[in-house]
């Protein structure tokens, strides 16, 4: 009951001194430079902070394992976060201590952060909103005191006199062997999708949310990749040249003229040189264009107006549209003309 009310009351404290709301107990650092017992190797460290970004608030933490007799103690490790301007960034000690290697923080999460440090024997895994930033292999760096250094069982925390984020600490027991998102409890080896910035997580450890890009399954043969708004992955699809009003047949008269139109299914894009028009057994009718005055295509390519019409000109017509080397797609049209003396044409009919 005492602990109860004396995390109660230092909740207040902190809610009232710098604006940070909590339900569970944490230890409020009152004094820097002081090393603190504390076991990393055996229970993972939560710190809070209520660091704005571009603020240049540091998170300096260094770990301490004991040294001999008479209270001595040696390095074990340590890291820093910064708050910089247009990004935050994080050095581990002795691993990538000469450069700031900089992430993007969880969506949503405000000032107010929980992160959540990992210790395991060939690793330090560093998170932020149960949403991993990074999962540093000590064998990895160039830096010979890396390795050395963290194998060391540290025993001890220190937040140094140049820490200015770090407001509480407390141990990750229990309950928090979870990921926590959007305030949803995640149990360790559950996926799941993040929408906003297209990728999948797993919750591999306590808070500890391991994110990648989402992987999207390639398009079948002859299907185009559409990218519509809001969606991580495109969408497949076929039949995306299309006949306007799905007007396919045409019946006009000998000296008449007629209009084939087109349309491509709205988000797929395609060049105005990757358009082609065709009559069967006449390629490529556009290049007819400026020659005589039989052919006219519009400027976007989807129409085709037929002039001063003969017999001959009846046949099959087609649109062919290429979204990329490998991936065409056509529309057909068929044109009967009719001798001059012919009555009325259908109503199918498209004639200027």
């Amino acid at each position: 009951r005492a602990v109860l009310i004396i995390c109660v009351m230092l909740g207040l404290v902190l809610l009232l001194s710098v604006g940070v709301s909590f339900g569970e107990c944490w230890t409020a650092i009152a004094e820097r430079g002081v090393t603190i017992p504390y076991q990393l190797s055996a229970t993972p460290l939560q710190i809070l902070t209520n660091s704005s970004l571009g603020s240049g608030d540091i998170i300096y933490v260094q770990f301490k394992a004991d040294f001999g007799n008479k209270g001595r103690t040696k390095p074990a490790g340590g890291f820093t976060i910064q708050f910089k301007k247009d990004f935050p960034a994080f050095k581990i000690s002795y691993c990538s201590w000469t450069e700031w290697t900089p992430f993007t923080l969880p969506a949503g999460a405000g000032n107010e952060r929980t992160w959540t440090i990992t210790k395991e024997e060939e690793t330090l895994t560093l998170a932020c909103q149960g949403v991993q930033i990074v999962k540093y292999t000590f064998a990895g760096s160039d830096n010979y005191k890396c390795e050395k250094f963290w194998a060391s069982t540290a025993a001890m925390i220190k937040f140094t006199p140049g820490d200015s984020a770090s407001v509480a600490y407390r141990e990750a027991q229990g309950g928090d062997f979870v990921c926590y998102v959007d305030a949803v409890a995640k149990e360790i080896g559950e996926v799941w999708d993040v929408q906003a910035t297209c990728e999948t997580c797993t919750c591999v450890a306590a808070h500890t949310a391991e994110c990648n890009a989402t992987v999207c399954d390639d398009c079948p043969e002859g299907q185009v990749p559409v990218k519509m708004d809001g969606d991580c992955c495109p969408i497949c699809i076929t039949d995306w040249v299309r006949a306007e009003h799905n007007e396919t047949h045409f019946t006009a008269h000998v000296g008449d003229s007629v209009v084939l139109w087109a349309e491509i299914y709205m988000p797929v894009f395609i060049e105005d040189d990757s358009l082609y028009w065709e009559k069967k057994r006449e390629s490529n009718l556009a290049l007819a264009v400026g020659g005589d005055d039989k052919y006219e295509i519009s400027e976007d390519g989807l129409a085709l107006t037929l002039n001063s019409l003969k017999k001959k000109d009846a046949g099959v017509y087609r649109l062919r549209a290429c979204y990329d080397r490998d991936t065409c797609d056509t529309v057909r049209f068929y044109l009967d003309v009719k001798p001059s003396s012919a009555l009325t044409m259908k109503p199918s009919t498209s004639v200027l």
